[in-house]
């Protein structure tokens, strides 16, 4: 699960959550929008996420789990035996004291660095300037062009190879099936 926050506003704008075999797109301020689809949201993340045999992954997950509590949406780390159940891959890269030297390409542990540095993947990252100008146009207008949703996918399918090359153990996402759900599409879900 990867989340894409709105600098200006401070709020999640996109969600994207690989699930199987496919990748999902959520422009929250659609979702926000509607109060009943709010709720109806919060409800199915909160009841897939936390369910005792899902296990999530993040890369920095403190990051994603502050701002999706800003819409009161409630993701547990451990479950009620104190198991781990939101893995985090910028924990782990943190751990292995793989950031490199200073000065010295990838001395950090962000997801676009850690990606270039044990996957061999650049990842379209910026902190500021035209890539966060293009996002908040995207969510701002409640449309997700392809480009959008293939920068939040790439995101989540880093991060979930990521995990795998730290922990050996998760499918790969399926980034030929990425699709932006709607709200109609989200109360099927």
């Amino acid at each position: 699960l990867d989340t894409e926050v709105i600098p200006s506003a401070g709020r999640v704008g996109l969600i994207t959550i690989a699930a199987g075999n496919k990748t999902y797109a959520i422009n929250m301020n659609q979702i926000r929008s509607d109060a009943n689809l709010m709720n109806l949201f919060k409800t199915k993340m909160e009841r897939y996420a936390n369910r005792a045999d899902r296990h999530l992954v993040f890369h920095n997950r403190k990051w994603d789990l502050d701002h999706l509590a800003k819409d009161a949406i409630r993701l547990f780390v451990t479950d009620s035996k104190g198991n781990v159940k939101i893995h985090d891959t910028m924990v782990v890269s943190r751990k292995m004291g793989e950031a490199g030297v200073k000065g010295e390409v990838g001395t950090s542990n962000a997801l676009g660095e850690a990606s270039l540095r044990q996957l061999g993947k650049v990842l379209m990252k910026g902190t500021s300037g035209k890539l966060y100008d293009y996002v908040e146009d995207v969510v701002k207008r409640h449309g997700m062009s392809t480009a959008f949703l293939r920068y939040g996918a790439s995101d989540v399918a880093a991060t979930l190879e990521l995990f795998k090359k730290y922990y050996g153990n998760t499918n790969q996402p399926n980034l030929t099936h990425i699709e932006g759900l709607t709200p109609e599409q989200l109360k099927k879900v």
